[in-house]
């Protein structure tokens, strides 16, 4: 009750409080007492403690081993929860040996066909895809799918989650529309399901593959279709649950987020402002649900340029994490994160490199130096030199920090295309446009080939391509790809938004000077000639004319 509640220092001393009774009761190998064990160390995961998680856990595998044997299930169950501790800690090479031991252990013991066989095989599927194996991943999901097929059928929903699990890892090879299909299928066989006449975990099954369509077209930039998919979802979930209902929130929040990252700010805010006063109503002010949501709508206000709002959502969810979770707790530290980023778009560089550089510190003794956990603070604590000119310190940390992130997830991995992308901004702040601009080729045709062509990443990237090109003079490529950028910003975003806005702008500053260096150039003509890129150039100068109205 205390969990559920949010109260997790009353619920941890009563759960350590059961582990001792068991212990003065049976003794520390008794089953009962690994049992109440394993409960401790399932909560201490579920608030993302994990150096308490692994060390508890460590304890518990070797006291099964002894008392149980290597193959007993529940030192099988004790590897599995070992191993996702070292996944959340970013060690995925621990991860995936413990996964692929326990794979070959369930196989002899249980079986190729058991369910906690075709679980661990999934588990390992996911540890693949966490450090960028994507293909040996795809060929796991196929493998647990097909099996599944044929042991408890195709309409099953263990089935349809290993298929959604598929459709996931197709998406991160940029494998669209493969992974767009399967996912349908899942929706229409979910849909059959519930027509059969199914329970309430149906109902919410239902519901979950909806969303989970819906984020993936997210991934794609189909902002449109997948809006359509989240506000048929938050239907569904109030005709099922009610909208005051904790199964009905995390539809709620789906479709906030949609309506965020396209701009349409207003909506975003509502629904979060909504989300938020119902997770406080139903779970209280300080369960970590309710500060996630707390934090998401910093996030809609930040996004929107309501920068001293956000500031101050920012600080309260950041002062309640460290009283409920504790100052080194992972979201407490994202917190910190969100802090320093806002205070940055505010010019208030010396507050964010402060707490930026805090945030690394806690990290650093936290996890080690080494660890995961440190390269998005360094990314940006690295963005936020670049802001304030410091671009060789920015360059120094980035190269770093993007070497340590190949190591860990590969080089095309969509956060190491971030910090080579910010790596780039550091080169032109030095004015190596040069090398800014092979770098912004690089990233560009890996995102127009994993993303696609109309992916806000890939857009970004056209556009700070067509920066580098500016920088050298380029002015002609420049608007080319500016132009081609503009246009698609205008149909998938709309006119409005703030990227379409910048891009416009930046359009017509090139459009500028490609008409300044025609003029200086007498018999060369204006090179925005009819049929090439003047009726393009005419169409920033026309939206611009719109938003000025």
């Amino acid at each position: 009750m205390c969990r559920e509640l949010g109260q997790l220092k009353e619920a941890e001393e009563l759960q350590t409080k059961a582990v001792e009774l068991r212990k003065d009761q049976f003794g520390e190998d008794h089953a009962y007492t690994l049992d109440n064990m394993a409960r401790l160390a399932s909560f201490f995961y579920d608030q993302r403690d994990w150096k308490k998680a692994e060390a508890l856990q460590v304890k518990i595998l070797n006291l099964r081993k002894g008392v149980l044997g290597e193959e007993h299930a529940d030192t099988l169950q004790s590897i599995q929860n070992l191993a996702m501790t070292y996944s959340k800690q970013g060690q995925w090479d621990k991860s995936i040996n413990l996964q692929m031991q326990l794979v070959e252990k369930s196989k002899a013991v249980l079986g190729k066909e058991h369910s906690a066989t075709l679980r661990y095989i999934s588990k390992l599927a996911f540890e693949y895809g966490e450090k960028g194996y994507w293909e040996e991943a795809q060929e796991l999901h196929i493998q647990v799918i097909e099996t599944k097929r044929m042991t408890i059928g195709q309409g099953h929903l263990d089935t349809l989650a290993s298929m959604e699990s598929l459709a996931f890892t197709l998406s991160r090879q940029g494998k669209h529309d493969q992974a767009e299909k399967i996912s349908r299928e899942v929706l229409t066989l979910s849909e059959d399901v519930l027509r059969r006449g199914a329970q309430a975990r149906d109902d919410s099954w239902a519901l979950l593959n909806l969303g989970n369509w819906a984020e993936l077209l997210s991934r794609q930039g189909k902002y449109t279709e997948a809006e359509s998919i989240h506000r048929e979802a938050l239907a569904r979930s109030e005709m099922v649950f009610g909208r005051k209902t904790k199964y009905t929130l995390p539809s709620m929040h789906n479709l906030a987020g949609c309506l965020r990252r396209q701009g349409k700010y207003a909506e975003a805010e509502r629904l979060s402002q909504e989300n938020l006063a119902l997770r406080i109503d139903i779970m209280g002010k300080e369960h970590r649900r309710t500060l996630l949501a707390m934090n998401n709508l910093g996030s809609v206000l930040h996004s929107q340029g309501k920068l001293a709002e956000a500031e101050k959502v920012y600080h309260e969810t950041l002062a309640l994490r460290k009283k409920t979770l504790g100052t080194t707790h992972e979201d407490t530290l994202i917190s910190m994160n969100d802090l320093s980023l806002v205070f940055r778009d505010q010019g208030k560089y010396d507050k964010a490199e402060q707490t930026a550089q805090e945030g690394l510190e806690i990290r650093e003794k936290t996890f080690g130096k080494n660890h995961v956990f440190l390269l998005p603070v360094k990314n940006n604590l690295a963005k936020i030199y670049i802001d304030q000119g410091k671009y060789v310190e920015a360059e120094t940390m980035l190269q770093e920090t993007i070497r340590r992130k190949t190591e860990l997830s590969g080089e095309n991995h969509p956060e190491t295309l971030f910090m080579k992308s910010n790596l780039a901004d550091a080169l032109s702040g030095q004015g190596k446009w040069a090398e800014a601009e092979h770098m912004h080729q690089a990233i560009l045709a890996t995102r127009q080939t994993k993303l696609g062509e109309e992916h806000p990443d890939t857009l970004k990237s056209t556009v700070k391509l067509a920066g580098a090109q500016s920088g050298q003079g380029k002015h002609g490529d420049a608007l080319q790809l500016y132009e081609h950028a503009c246009k698609i910003y205008q149909e998938t975003l709309g006119l409005e938004h703030p990227d379409t806005q910048t891009c416009l702008k930046d359009c017509a500053e090139s459009r500028r000077r490609v008409n300044e260096e025609a003029s200086t150039h007498e018999g060369r003509g204006n090179v925005l000639q009819p049929g090439n890129s003047d009726g393009a150039a005419k169409d920033c100068a026309g939206a611009l004319g719109e938003l000025s109205i």
